[in-house]
């Protein structure tokens, strides 16, 4: 009798625990989050076509007893749509993106949308991560209207930590007995040695574009093109203007003219680039890290010693942060479902809903490996974010509000954890430039003097660096029309 009277005791003390367990998962939420059977409809984009029996709309009505009723539309007819559906007041109850933040600003107020603010005694885990947050809940007041309220629950944390960087070929550096750099001055020391072994080449070669200047800007404290934030000040600048940019030109100028800058960097197509690294004539690019893992195995299968690394940032020596949240994610309908959708809402910021809508059941339709990995026997070769949205329909574009980090969307292989780890363990953050705030009244006006604004810039870019005889008097010249034409009318917008 005892020893079943300890065993009940054992069982009990182990339910308790699960229980617990299960209840710090959900952040304080009990399910089933209703009591009686709820539909919801939700609207997002997807390249795929959806319904309401797919794997993880069963297992959201299973778990919270709402059962969720795709509305998903592709690239081609989903902005008219949410046009159509906005026009007509009968809106689906939870929409995964699609607004502006002046749109939100504008209709939330007038009722369409659900007021985050209003909800908090009832969504704990999105309150513990954007209100009891301090630095969470500045960044949310970027996008609240003029009083001070917001209208959109954001995604939170999807970006991974380093997604760009500098990357090197660095069995060239080895070869050349090259260390790699470790600042500016080191960054073009070895350009210069890597353009003396190999005279024809252009040891730095980009497929960017103009979008290099805006990627290089940040190593050189300029943290947006044309228009920059000054976090000392708590005011907008010119970027274009700055000391920082004509840094950033000077230092491209001088590669340029010592053939350390590939010419074409400015036209350079993605198949030519690509044909330039793989054949000795680039060595050094700024790109997307998965670009290791696209451009190795290639030059493997001519060279068996092509070993693509990532490097270090030059200039500060950061890479600028990739944002933890911006405007976009849910928005739910001002109502008669409001309720349920803000409860499931919550239900998906909270630990629980992050593993299931990202990741899945494990047992069910996933196991952990060995090294924590998710794997799907239903799915065979290669398990990406794509394959999960057509097998279970998990990972759908912005259908997730706290993706789970051990999904496979971040898994990284060894050279890119490499980078995450040199960026987040050595290197550090520059920040990224706020959310703008532009009134209707000003958006058009606004608009027009920032495009031209941003193509004078590139124009003058491109000849500075590539115009031998450009120095103070062109860079003066550039300022003073800039800041006359464009630049005072900007600032004059964006600082109010």
């Amino acid at each position: 009798m005892k020893k079943i009277l300890a065993l009940v005791c054992v069982l009990a003390l182990l339910l308790t625990s699960f229980a617990f367990a299960e209840e710090d998962r959900l952040g304080g939420l009990t399910l089933p989050l209703v009591d009686k059977d709820t539909t919801l409809t939700m609207f997002y984009l997807s390249q795929f076509e959806h319904n309401q029996d797919e794997w993880i709309f069963q297992k959201y009505k299973e778990y919270t007893g709402i059962q969720i009723v795709p509305l998903a539309f592709t690239t081609d007819v989903f902005a008219q749509k949410l046009s159509t559906y906005l026009a007509s007041t009968d809106l689906p109850d939870i929409i995964c993106g699609g607004f502006t933040v002046s749109e939100l600003n504008t209709y939330g107020p007038q009722g369409a949308f659900a007021c985050v603010d209003d909800y908090l005694d009832v969504t704990p885990n999105f309150k513990h991560i954007f209100y009891d947050n301090a630095e969470n809940n500045e960044r949310l007041k970027w996008y609240a209207d003029e009083s001070g309220r917001n209208y959109s629950y954001p995604i939170y944390k999807l970006n991974r930590d380093v997604n760009h960087g500098f990357m090197y070929r660095a069995d060239v550096f080895k070869k050349l007995d090259i260390e790699p750099w470790t600042d500016t001055e080191s960054f073009l020391a070895a350009c210069r040695k890597i353009k003396e072994a190999y005279p024809d080449s252009y040891p730095y070669g980009s497929k960017n574009g103009s979008g290099i200047y805006t990627r290089w800007a940040s190593y050189f404290d300029v943290n947006n093109l044309p228009e920059a934030y000054d976090y000392d000040k708590n005011e907008w600048y010119i970027g274009a203007t700055s000391d920082g940019f004509r840094e950033m030109l000077d230092m491209l100028k001088t590669m340029y003219n010592e053939g350390l800058l590939d010419p074409e960097f400015l036209t350079d197509s993605l198949d030519a680039w690509n044909a330039k690294q793989l054949n000795d004539k680039n060595f050094i690019m700024n790109d997307w890290i998965g670009r290791m893992g696209l451009l190795e195995p290639e030059g493997k299968k001519n060279d068996p010693d092509f070993d693509l690394v990532y490097g270090r940032p030059i200039g500060n020596g950061k890479n600028q942060e990739l944002a933890p949240f911006d405007s976009w994610g849910w928005i739910i309908a001002n109502n008669a479902n409001i309720d349920a959708a803000i409860k499931f809402v919550d239900f998906m910021y909270s630990d629980f809903g992050s593993e299931l809508s990202t990741i899945g059941v494990e047992g069910e339709n996933f196991t952990f490996d060995e090294n924590g990995k998710p794997v799907y026997p239903a799915i065979e070769g290669i398990v990406g974010i794509e394959a999960l949205e057509q097998t279970f329909g998990m990972w759908t574009n912005g259908t997730y509000l706290k993706p789970d980090h051990r999904s496979v969307y971040y898994a990284f292989t060894e050279d890119e954890q490499y980078a995450q780890d040199l960026i987040n363990n050595e290197c550090g953050y520059s920040k990224t430039a706020p959310a703008q705030k532009i009134s209707d009244a000003d958006n058009d006006t606004f608009t027009t003097l920032r495009t031209e604004l941003a193509d004078k810039m590139s124009t003058f870019a491109g000849n500075y660096i590539m115009t031998a005889s450009y120095g103070d008097a062109e860079w003066n010249a550039w300022v003073e029309t800039a800041m006359k034409d464009y630049g005072d009318a900007l600032l004059a917008i964006l600082n109010k």
